[in-house]
């Protein structure tokens, strides 16, 4: 990436875990945006204590490289989820609509990235967009709610002994229940297709892991 497109990528720096300084000034309701999800490793199992340093242009479309307003960085829970409260970025140009993160498991390298929204007309343009970092987004009153489940390079092992057994020909999806990738569940009226083999926790419902769950 050029570095004259963000912050020089240092340290986190402190004092900015999990919430986002607020802008000067009082930024619009309808630029309020939450940021939510989870963090696998390669068995899809979640991994704690994962740092996240998250970093975004202002509503106006400029980063700031003095106070560091608007860099952040928290870590994951024992469930492996994490949520961050900030704002919808604005536009610079040559660049559409995201957000940088840095995501780091205990003792693994670092992996540099960027989220993207969908819908927004320069994600035809920009050379560096990346249609798999699409987030899910939505209006949720006069602000945005977004997921993304990210996927780091680390090695585990599977759940091999599950406290329930799938229903037989699907059913409604269920807490402490291993599904494998084809299984279908019904839950909030909807029908869901597994997309990976993994038992099921408190938090992980469908709608909630698009990593997971694809609506059929």
């Amino acid at each position: 990436m050029n570095s004259l497109l963000h912050p020089p990528a240092g340290r986190p720096q402190g004092g900015h875990r999990g919430r986002r300084e607020r802008p000067r000034g009082r930024a619009p309701r309808r630029w309020a945006l939450t940021v939510s999800g989870y963090v696998f490793g390669l068995a899809c199992q979640p991994l704690a204590s994962v740092l996240l340093d998250f970093w975004q242009a202002d509503r106006n479309g400029a980063y700031d490289n003095i106070t560091y307003n608007f860099r952040g960085h928290q870590y994951t829970n024992a469930q492996g989820a994490f949520r961050l409260t900030t704002i919808v970025p604005g536009l610079y140009p040559g660049r559409t609509r995201h957000i940088h993160v840095k995501a780091q498991a205990p003792g693994r390298p670092v992996l540099t990235t960027q989220l993207y929204f969908p819908g927004e007309p320069r994600n035809n343009t920009d050379t560096i967009f990346d249609p798999a970092l699409l987030m899910n987004a939505r209006t949720v009153g006069t602000g945005r709610e977004a997921t993304f489940d990210f996927v780091l390079n680390v090695p585990g092992v599977p759940p091999t002994d599950p406290t329930t057994s799938p229903p037989p020909g699907g059913g409604i999806w269920q807490v402490g229940v291993t599904y494998q990738a084809g299984d279908q569940v019904t839950y909030g009226g909807a029908t869901y297709r597994c997309l990976q083999g993994h038992l099921s926790q408190a938090g992980w419902e469908p709608p909630n892991v698009p990593a997971l769950w694809q609506r059929a």
